[in-house]
């Protein structure tokens, strides 16, 4: 069975609510600890109608954060945000998995863009929306471990392993 896991506001997730609600949206989120330790959390704004809008799903396991948002606000830092959020959780690495199918295809084609032109998979990680918002939200305490990207043309898919330096 489910617990809920502790969501009582701190001074720093009042600020990441306040740089939410100076766009009229407000942030809301919901925790969940498995008995077996993994945390999932559910992250939304809340429109001026009080309309819930799902912003993104992380998993954590074993200090190993998992992801997968769908920031329906672009250009407001809402990644960012809820990156800072997360990080009050507690993680040491990031698994991200970005397909280049769907809609949710846009760290895949940074990717690519990058990768194409330099060949560099590094550079081409630190290009994605994923690699940048997480450096911003963390003052660029992770980097891309370069054993762990795994570059699948076939499939459209790019799997990169972020590591706190």
């Amino acid at each position: 069975m489910d617990e809920l896991y502790n969501t009582t506001p701190t001074k720093k997730s009042k600020e990441l609510d306040d740089l939410i609600n100076n766009l009229s949206y407000k942030f809301s989120h919901k925790i969940r600890k498995s008995l077996d330790g993994v945390i999932d959390i559910s992250m939304y704004v809340i429109d001026p109608y009080e309309k819930k809008i799902i912003q993104g799903y992380s998993s954590i396991n074993n200090g190993i954060l998992e992801n997968v948002f769908e920031v329906t606000l672009q250009k407001h830092d809402i990644s960012t945000a809820m990156y800072k959020f997360l990080d009050q959780i507690g993680f040491d690495k990031v698994r991200g998995l970005y397909s280049g199918r769907g809609s949710l295809n846009t760290n895949y084609i940074e990717f690519m863009k990058v990768y194409n032109t330099t060949r560099d998979k590094t550079k081409a990680a630190f290009a994605t929306p994923a690699g940048k918002a997480l450096n911003k939200a963390l003052n660029n305490k992770f980097i891309p471990n370069e054993k762990e990207i795994i570059i699948d043309e076939n499939t459209k898919a790019i799997i990169i392993e972020w590591i706190k330096k």
